[in-house]
């Protein structure tokens, strides 16, 4: 029986051929809206597009983890139960950041327009030379967005590791995603508040690391 031969550079591999899965992908969205499809089948293959890691991780695993059983792996990331206090914690806080966002964005926008009906409720990563953004405007969505990321990344892996059940991550991803996706506002500003926030959290966090989360041996 053949062994899989395990990646020796595992990172290096998965970036490359998540590129590779993606590029393809990101053409024909492209296609598709210049072609005049209709929105839904856009909007579908943008989400499909956005996965590409995802499909990255799939083709990969038998070589990341040799013997190990790719579907045995995702449920053991769900094994652990659920708390209860981890999952109010991580609710309360973004339903803070997010009604702190809706309030400064109220202060200059008309009351009937703050929330917006968007495909963005699906948006899993911006493009950020396809937001039409041109030279100060684009770096300043750029460092606004890496800081966002970074911020909510890090959020995760605390969170994530105080309870170890992946649902964890993916209600912080998709409160995330909801919440700046239904707030009809300016792109950038709209980031920059969401940095801002989130990186209030993370330095307490970081102050705080509960249960040594982030650093140090539990």
């Amino acid at each position: 029986m053949n062994r899989e031969k395990k990646l020796t550079k595992p990172v290096a591999s998965f970036i490359v051929l998540t590129n590779i899965i993606f590029l393809p992908l990101f053409l024909l969205v492209g296609a598709i809206s210049m072609l005049g499809f209709p929105t839904w089948i856009f909007d579908v293959m943008f989400c499909i597009s956005s996965w590409s890691s995802t499909f990255a991780f799939a083709v990969l695993f038998k070589k990341i983890y040799p013997g190990q059983s790719f579907l045995q792996f995702v449920k053991d990331k769900f094994k652990d139960k659920l708390k209860i206090s981890v999952l109010l914690i991580v609710s309360v806080i973004q339903t803070f950041i997010f009604l702190m966002i809706l309030f400064v964005v109220s202060k200059n926008s008309e009351v009937d327009s703050i929330f917006t009906v968007s495909s963005w409720g699906m948006w899993h990563l911006p493009i950020w030379f396809t937001t039409g953004f041109v030279g100060i405007d684009l770096i300043k969505y750029i460092i606004f967005f890496m800081i966002s990321i970074i911020s909510i990344k890090i959020v995760m892996t605390a969170f994530y590791n105080l309870n170890q059940n992946l649902i964890i991550p993916i209600i912080i991803h998709q409160f995330f995603n909801f919440f700046i996706g239904i707030i009809n506002g300016n792109l950038i500003d709209l980031i920059m508040y969401n940095a801002i926030f989130y990186l209030v959290v993370v330095v307490v966090l970081i102050v705080v690391n509960p249960k040594k989360a982030l650093y140090g041996t539990k």
